[in-house]
């Protein structure tokens, strides 16, 4: 009797087990499912709704060199952006976009959807980096311009302007691009390689250069190496551009005459380039006789390099200088920056005497 009472308990527990696994197959599984799909419905159309949570102007938004996808959904869901983070990086990994976004600052407006947002960071167009040059700018001060803008570091700018094999593609012949990189305005994709972008400004220096007419016509690019270590010197020492010409004839006639070139912005660049103190506000005795290949006041003919970036004003009066047989200039007016130019070294002392400040 127990037998059969314990066969009957087993049999009903089985038959209860298979209903139960039926009721999970034909209702709770489909059902299941069903709100899954619902779910899943729902947040396509979401994903595929424009956002509606950033500014009616848009709004800026950066992805950093080698950012995660995951990193990315984080910062785009904590700023607003999207609605769902995990959604998100789903979709993300649907469309194999995980590893694919490219680094550089984007604008997204208001109207975009979570398609159109991820379409945007792997293949939409970038908001290009503004980068101002002023002339006279040196290397290094260019180097930290390049890293504020968010263009490339100023240790990654250094070393390739001193990279042998970029000076050699560019047939620069000299052991840095100082003086090469051109004052302009110039936009560049935000963490750019530094070869391309020292590469693409120093183009822009050979093609203003042609701009100046047949001015460089016919000279090697050692020729252009030396005038443009005059432009530099000229840049940072004339104030008047009708003056500029006249003050690269006095340096040419000073190497003329096997005479030290003695000028002031030479010193200055030793002081805050190789020493990297502070520019001064003017230049002492003990300053003229630092010794450095520079130092123009202590080395006979041109600097090894440009002291600067000069602009064209500086360029054109270097490459076709005034013919003139000053050789001495003297600053006599500090407040329009005019200066004296004379022939002898008593003519020059004697201009002291019209200096005038403001």
């Amino acid at each position: 009797m127990t037998r059969k009472l314990r066969a009957s308990n087993k049999s009903t527990s089985r038959s209860n087990s298979a209903k139960g696994f039926l009721l999970f197959l034909l209702v709770i599984l489909p059902l299941c499912l069903f709100m899954m799909m619902i779910g899943l419905f729902i947040g396509f159309w979401y994903f595929d709704q424009p956002t509606g949570l950033v500014s009616a102007e848009g709004i800026r938004f950066s992805v950093a060199s080698g950012e995660s996808g995951m990193a990315i959904a984080r910062k785009l869901s904590q700023a607003g952006i999207i609605r769902s983070e995990w959604f998100f990086r789903l979709m993300m990994k649907l469309r194999q976009a995980e590893n694919t976004t490219r680094s550089g600052i984007y604008q997204i407006e208001s109207i975009m959807t979570g398609t159109d947002i991820i379409e945007l960071l792997n293949t939409g167009p970038q908001l290009l980096a503004r980068l101002v040059i002023p002339e006279g700018k040196t290397l290094h001060q260019v180097a930290t311009l390049i890293e504020n803008a968010g263009i490339s570091s100023v240790d990654s700018i250094l070393d390739a302007a001193h990279d042998t094999s970029l000076l050699q593609r560019l047939e620069i012949p000299a052991d840095t691009l100082e003086g090469y990189l051109f004052p302009d305005t110039y936009f560049f994709v935000t963490d750019s390689p530094a070869e391309e972008v020292l590469e693409h400004i120093v183009q822009n220096f050979r093609s203003n250069l042609n701009k100046l007419g047949n001015i460089s016509e016919g000279l090697d690019v050692l020729e252009i190496h030396h005038k443009l270590i005059v432009a530099s010197i000229v840049e940072r020492e004339y104030r008047l551009p009708e003056e500029a010409a006249l003050m690269a004839s006095v340096f040419y006639n000073r190497l003329e005459k096997d005479m030290l070139l003695q000028s002031c912005a030479t010193v200055v660049y030793v002081i805050t380039e190789e020493l990297n103190l502070p520019h001064p506000s003017r230049i002492y005795h003990q300053d003229l006789v630092l010794s450095s290949p520079f130092n123009t006041y202590q080395n006979s003919g041109l600097p090894p390099t440009p002291i600067c970036s000069p602009g064209l004003v500086a360029m054109r009066a270097a490459f076709s200088p005034a013919t003139t047989p000053y050789l001495y200039f003297r600053l006599i007016d500090e407040a329009t920056g005019a200066h004296f130019f004379s022939i002898t070294l008593d003519e020059h002392n004697q201009a002291a005497a019209l200096s005038t400040k403001p």
